[in-house]
């Protein structure tokens, strides 16, 4: 070792290794440099993932919609899937919909929100049943919140370890080839009236241009959670659902937890998974169930292009559902404080 070292000193204190050194330093520098620009001048990340560039939108409303609010967490199951004015019609509750895309998973999800709660706040979780039976992992994930951070930088407060690993892993090489990719095709497109294809997402953050589109035959194909789990996994979720419950419950803000929508045949083919998934929560879970598995159940037409998106008037149904759930949640909660008053 000590030749080793000693040799390699001897290579760097060679004026020509030196300037070889200094060269390379500037050349990649200036390569640095001109692909900087280059995507400076070209590539825009809310027209290459549009849907991922609404976290915008979300984040300005978690932080000025006015109180009472009810705040919607889930992957793209709430995006696609509530119509807020509904809600806001049946509880009274201003609503923020925080959903986006559900690989970016639980930790994540929660991670967004948590620091935003304030007294008075009702958060209804909405997960996918995959945010309980995986963990942040895969390349296209990875990928997805590399999109997020390039919409929003300020996100990054929301990223833990386990998610820098993966974005060091799979996400920012394979996100910077996509961006570089999109830079050329808008540089070619220099001149042209360039068509900016934003989703249509309301006010409170709601997907709008899915509704009235016809079902694809991709949504019967999708299959909306693993049959073959690890439970530690779900009792890791689980745990940090009850961390989370405990911190919103600390800052004056309730949590109830409804269970994500799902096709009447694929509830059918996963049933006895599902039962077991829910007796766990109902075991574990230290917050409020305010519905059943069962209640989530919708025909196939609902459906638009997999098994976690509502179109038309399942959109609607599901809202209506959930508002029942809320207030119902809400009478129980006052009947019991008017008890504990009267003894």
């Amino acid at each position: 070792m000590p030749d080793l070292i000693a040799t390699f000193s001897d290579r760097c204190s060679d004026p020509r290794m030196r300037t070889f050194t200094r060269d390379l330093i500037l050349f990649l520098g200036f390569q640095a440099f001109v692909l900087g620009a280059f995507l400076g001048l070209f590539y825009r990340p809310a027209l290459a993932n549009p849907l991922v560039a609404t976290t915008v939108l979300k984040h300005r409303l978690l932080r000025e919609q006015v109180p009472p609010r009810v705040i919607l967490v889930g992957g793209s199951n709430v995006l696609y899937g509530f119509d807020s004015p509904t809600i806001q019609q049946q509880t009274g509750l201003n609503p923020v919909n925080m959903g986006l895309i559900g690989g970016l998973r639980l930790d994540y999800l929660l991670n967004e929100v948590q620091c935003q709660v304030q007294d008075g706040d009702l958060v209804v979780l909405a997960l996918e049943y995959n945010q309980l039976l995986a963990r942040f992992g895969t390349p296209r994930s990875a990928v997805i919140l590399a999109q997020v951070l390039e919409n929003r930088v300020a996100n990054v407060q929301y990223i833990r370890w386990h998610h820098l690993r993966k974005l060091a892993d799979h996400g920012l090489v394979s996100q910077l080839g996509l961006a570089l990719r999109e830079a050329i095709k808008r540089a070619r497109r220099l001149g042209r009236n360039e068509k900016k294809d934003m989703p249509k997402v309301n006010e409170f953050g709601d997907l709008l241009e899915h509704r009235d589109q016809p079902m694809q035959a991709r949504a019967r194909q999708h299959r909306p959670m693993k049959r073959r789990f690890d439970w530690s996994v779900v009792d890791g979720a689980i745990n940090r659902l009850n961390r989370f419950a405990e911190h919103c419950r600390s800052r004056g803000a309730e949590v109830i937890y409804t269970f994500p929508p799902i096709p009447k045949v694929q509830f059918g083919n996963l049933a006895k998974v599902i039962q077991m998934i829910e007796v766990q929560l109902k075991a574990d879970l230290e917050l409020p169930l305010v519905n059943r598995p069962s209640q989530m159940v919708f025909p196939i037409s609902y459906f638009y292009d997999s098994a976690n998106h509502l179109r038309g008037e399942g959109v609607f149904e599901r809202s209506r559902r959930v508002a029942d759930s809320i207030n119902r949640y809400r009478e129980d909660i006052q009947r019991t404080h008017c008890n504990q008053a009267r003894e």
